[in-house]
C-alpha cells in the first residue's frame, strides 16, 4: 500500500450471512483483516438498504470502502457510494467472502480472502467501467429470464447459488417475447454511440461491463 492510501481512513462493510455465515467463525481471518486494514468493520448489514445507507454513511469520512461478501454486497456497496456522490473521492475495494463471484474474477481479484486483503494493501488503484441501470449502478446486468431468477431470489429467503436454483423455476414460464433495450454512451462493432435503441424477441440479454457474469460465467471472453 502507497503512503497516500495508508493515511486513508478504511470502512469494511461485510456481509455476515455471506458464505454460509462463517465470518463470525473465522477468527484468523477477522484478526488478519483487522491488523491489515486496521479502520471501521461493520458486520451487522442483513439486507440491501442496511449496507447501501452503511456505504453512504461511510463515504462521509473514509477515503477506502471495502465490500466484503459476493456480488450482492459489492453491488449494494457501490450503490451506496454513488448516492454519496463520492465514487471520484474514494477508493473502493473487495474482499471475496459469498457465491457469487463474478466481479472478482473479471478484475482478478484472488479467491482466497487473506490474499485478497494483502492485494488490497499491496496493490495498486485502477479505475473500472460500471453502467446505470434503472438508477442501480452495476458491473453487469440481465433483461429477460435471467432477470426473473434474480427478482425471485431477492423476494425469498435462501441466500447465495441455493436461492437462485430454487428461483430458477421462473425458467420455465419466461416468454421470449419482443423486448425493446435503451442503451447510452457505449460501443458496438461500428465504433463508440452516445444512444442506441434494440428492439428484438428473445428469452435473454446479458448486458456486461465485464467478461463474468453470475457465478462466474464467462460470457465475454474477449471483453
Amino acid at each position: 500500500m502507497t503512503e497516500t492510501k495508508r493515511n486513508l481512513k478504511v470502512s469494511c462493510l461485510i456481509n455476515p450471512r455471506a458464505a454460509n455465515s462463517r465470518w463470525m467463525r473465522r477468527k484468523f481471518l477477522r484478526a488478519y483483516l483487522k491488523k491489515k486494514l486496521p479502520g471501521e468493520i461493520y458486520d451487522g448489514l442483513d439486507d440491501m438498504r442496511t449496507t447501501m445507507d452503511r456505504a453512504v454513511a461511510a463515504c462521509q469520512d473514509s477515503g477506502t470502502i471495502v465490500a466484503m461478501g459476493g456480488d450482492g454486497t459489492i453491488a449494494d456497496t457501490l450503490q451506496g457510494i454513488f448516492v454519496a456522490g463520492r465514487q471520484n473521492d474514494v477508493l473502493f475495494g473487495v474482499i471475496p467472502f459469498g457465491s457469487g463471484n463474478a466481479f472478482r474474477k473479471a478484475f482478478a481479484i484472488p479467491k482466497n480472502p487473506l490474499r485478497a486483503i494483502d492485494y488490497l494493501v499491496e496493490g495498486v488503484p485502477r479505475s473500472i467501467d460500471l453502467m446505470e441501470v434503472e438508477g442501480r449502478i452495476a458491473a453487469f446486468a440481465s433483461v429477460g429470464a435471467t432477470a426473473r431468477v434474480t427478482g425471485e431470489k431477492l423476494r425469498g429467503t435462501v441466500m447465495g447459488i441455493w436461492g437462485h436454483l430454487l428461483a430458477a423455476r421462473r425458467l420455465f414460464d419466461t416468454p421470449s417475447d419482443r423486448k425493446t433495450l435503451e442503451l447510452y454512451d457505449g460501443y458496438d462493432k461500428s465504433g463508440p454511440f452516445e444512444t442506441k435503441t434494440i428492439t428484438s424477441n428473445f428469452f435473454d440479454c446479458i448486458v456486461a461491463k465485464t467478461n463474468y457474469f453470475g457465478y462466474s460465467w464467462n460470457i465475454a471472453p474477449r471483453a
